[in-house]
């Protein structure tokens, strides 16, 4: 079994093969899913993510969700916190924490409510997520847990094998690829029945 520096360091260089044009195709089918998330059509309030190098991009539905009058809100780093700021516009962005692109707005997002498009390095098939490893989605789902949790990535991320984890590691309710939505919030359910 890989352990969590293994498995990151492997999808992160089978990411980082990916060429631009991949990148946009595959990025391109996954915003396209998304859009026939019933989570999102519901959710007035998006908290979505700038991508960082071949990171799956979202721009366009974030864009989409921005022209719907839909509430989006990007993530900003303070020392060892992460919160949420909302923009009105793409361009309301400056590079920030970790060489990634972050909203310079001052209105912090306080919601309970909301989907959070949530990026990854890898992803398994219970909702297990390994992120870069400064732990900064978990510690905000755990002041907002009420927020759902959809996964972003490509195939390529995704492990069958159940990625080791704690107890303060928050699973994700969804994960879509370019192949398709998983639905782990349905599974939860059955398996409490």
């Amino acid at each position: 079994m890989e352990t969590k520096k293994e498995l990151r360091t492997r999808c992160k260089a089978r990411r980082n093969e990916l060429t631009t044009g991949e990148v946009r195709m595959r990025s391109a089918v996954i915003e396209d899913l998304l859009r026939g998330l019933e989570a999102f059509a519901q959710a007035e309030v998006i908290y979505g993510y700038y991508p960082l190098g071949k990171e799956v991009s979202l721009l366009h539905i974030l864009e989409f969700c921005l022209q719907q009058k839909k509430t989006v809100a990007l993530p900003r780093v303070h020392g060892d916190s992460m919160d949420f700021y909302r923009i009105r516009d793409l361009g309301e962005v400056r590079e920030g924490c970790f060489h990634v692109m972050e909203p310079v707005t001052q209105e912090k997002m306080e919601e309970t409510h909301g989907l959070v498009l949530v990026p990854g390095v890898a992803f398994d098939l219970f909702g297990n997520r390994i992120g870069y490893g400064k732990g900064y989605y978990d510690r905000y789902f755990v002041r907002y847990p009420k927020l759902i949790r959809a996964g972003i990535a490509y195939d390529l991320q995704v492990t069958e094998e159940e990625i080791d984890h704690w107890e303060g590691d928050m699973q994700m309710q969804y994960l879509i690829t370019e192949h398709q939505i998983y639905d782990f919030a349905a599974k939860h359910e059955k398996n409490e029945e």
